[in-house]
């Protein structure tokens, strides 16, 4: 009878290695290496080793990609979870204000010194949230011009003014800080924005309320002012600007307010070539008022402005003015 070829068969797994394949079709053992695995655990067995395996050629369960990255999400979110549980919890909105009064006002008059909108949003973010008026849907703009405005005015006295301005407690009311920039004073309502229950010694957060000289309300005025005054600007240069408002400072102001005058009073007195005899009369009923006074004090002692001018200012000044020329100047209320 015909010999019966041998069946070869996987030392590893046991399993049948057809005499054409180069390895294992089950556990991928090279057949090349079948007989030296085969001697080895042989030689192991003798020793005591019961068995020796191989290692797979496929990889561990725990390098599958879907795992890691499975892996990774888990400690993602319980690193989040974490977090959460363990960070400090935000300081509430109120403790973002300043500690002291004197701290927050001059901390807006830096803002406001600064003469750009960049500056005046800062100065708007300190206002107590009591101050703002959700019914006004610009009100970011409006506050930017009111500061502006308030820039334009301390200039006036000093282009140095922040560097000098003074601040301090007002002596008849506790909430009012006075703020004194050469011969101007601004009164500054604050706001205490600590709760009641959290307040103590130190800890104890302020806003701003108010300047006292100068309504918000006003300022939509103001801008579309600002924007006729720019387009004459663009047309016919400065001069058409000073000339209007010499014109204007002529034609009584009978509803402004002390603070409205001044702004536009004061600089017309600072520029000898546009003031006019007419608004120097219209000094008469702010004849009081240090920053007034100071501006007609300089028009008497600067010799580039006409005799004429300077006698009506000490006039004023001196409160020497008849009632005639008032009338005849259009001033109202004197």
């Amino acid at each position: 009878m015909p010999q019966q070829p041998s069946i070869r068969r996987c030392p590893n797994c046991g399993a049948v290695v057809p005499k054409t394949a180069t390895n294992c079709v089950s556990c991928k053992m090279d057949v090349a290496r079948m007989d030296t695995f085969k001697a080895a655990r042989g030689a192991a067995t003798r020793r005591g080793i019961i068995t020796t395996e191989v290692q797979s050629a496929a990889p561990p369960f725990w390098r599958s990609p879907g795992l890691i990255a499975a892996l990774v999400v888990l400690l993602c979110i319980g690193g989040f979870i974490a977090w959460r549980l363990t960070r400090p919890a935000p300081p509430p909105p109120w403790a973002r204000f300043p500690t002291s009064q004197d701290t927050l006002v001059d901390q807006m008059f830096h803002d406001i010194a600064v003469g750009d909108d960049p500056g005046y949003d800062k100065a708007y973010a300190l206002l107590s949230p009591a101050a703002h008026n959700p019914d006004d849907a610009d009100e970011l703009g409006h506050y930017r011009q009111l500061y502006h405005e308030i820039f334009k005015y301390l200039n006036n006295f000093d282009s140095t003014w922040v560097q000098n301005m003074k601040i301090e407690h007002d002596p008849d009311n506790p909430d009012t800080m006075l703020v004194h920039v050469g011969p101007e004073t601004l009164h500054v309502t604050t706001r205490l924005e600590t709760p009641a229950d959290k307040v103590n010694d130190t800890n104890k957060h302020y806003a701003v309320g108010n300047i006292a000289e100068y309504d918000v309300s006003d300022a939509a005025a103001m801008s579309s002012t600002e924007a006729q005054k720019a387009v004459i600007r663009s047309m016919a240069g400065q001069g058409a600007i000073n000339n209007i408002e010499a014109i204007s400072g002529a034609g009584g102001h009978a509803h402004e307010t002390p603070m409205q005058a001044k702004m536009r009073l004061i600089p017309l007195y600072l520029d000898p070539r546009h003031v006019n005899n007419y608004e120097i009369y219209h000094a008469w009923p702010l004849r009081k008022d240090p920053a007034v006074r100071w501006a007609l004090e300089r028009m008497t002692q600067d010799q580039r402005y006409v005799p004429e001018a300077q006698g009506i200012a000490k006039e004023v000044l001196d409160e020497k003015v008849s009632e005639e020329e008032l009338i005849a100047a259009g001033v109202e209320g004197n």
